[in-house]
């Protein structure tokens, strides 16, 4: 599968894929109830990255809260490493890395903001090396960003990051209480909800722009029953 998803993204015509993302209003109708025990049978099916993908796409199946989130998780993460890069790592560990690449790379490598990028660098080519790829553009950007960013305006960056930091996460925390009307997806799984979001903007954002088909489909298949079934558990709570 991942072969060809590298051939889709990296080369080649994209094929166009619907852009609508149907809410449980929009949804086509499904027959016979829902079967739990079937879906989780279904998602531990696939690959590794769909069904991260499947857990973090459950909650974030409404097209206002998706827009909000594309917005909102890389400016969070970007905020996350501009904050954390002003916490030093121990000279011990610095000393470590070859000066030649300390002179190579584009960004300071002696804080915690640099580990974090790290872990997301790694995390993302754990998932799929071509769309981490893309996804990793994105984090070797922050750090160069946060670099800019301690460099010129150090006076002003505290307020001014956690401000940008904090705001997202109101938008977000809106965004589900308000259009998606489920629980952020971090009350469930904090791990997987943090690591899977960034890489969750750059497949949705693949989708989008026509390129995973494939993907798209396996994903619309798998979540669309469970997001169904919830909301009218929900309704049938409330009426």
């Amino acid at each position: 599968m991942w072969p060809a998803l590298s051939r889709q993204i990296l080369g080649g015509k994209p094929q166009r894929v619907r852009a609508e993302r149907a809410t449980t209003s929009k949804m086509p109708k499904h027959s016979g109830e829902f079967d739990q025990a079937k879906f989780d049978a279904m998602v531990s099916s696939q690959s590794w990255l769909l069904r991260g993908f499947t857990f973090y796409a459950k909650y974030h199946w409404d097209p206002i809260n998706q827009l909000i989130h594309m917005c909102c998780i890389w400016p969070i993460l970007f905020s996350a490493i501009v904050l954390f890069a002003d916490i030093p790592l121990p000279e011990s560990v610095v000393a470590q890395i070859p000066a030649a690449v300390v002179e190579a790379v584009p960004f300071r490598m002696d804080n915690v903001g640099f580990v974090v990028a790290v872990a997301y660098f790694l995390w993302h080519f754990t998932l799929s090396f071509s769309i981490g790829a893309v996804a990793n553009c994105l984090v070797i950007a922050c750090l160069i960003g946060s670099d800019a960013w301690h460099a010129n305006y150090p006076e002003t960056l505290p307020a001014y990051a956690w401000a940008l930091h904090i705001g997202c996460w109101i938008a977000q925390f809106y965004g589900h209480g308000v259009h998606e009307q489920r629980r952020p997806a971090l009350l469930e799984n904090l791990f997987a909800s943090v690591f899977m979001a960034p890489i969750f903007v750059v497949i949705e954002g693949l989708c989008a722009a026509g390129f995973m088909p494939e993907f798209h489909a396996k994903l619309t298949a798998v979540v669309e029953p469970e997001v169904r079934h919830f909301h009218a558990q929900r309704k049938a709570k409330s009426s």
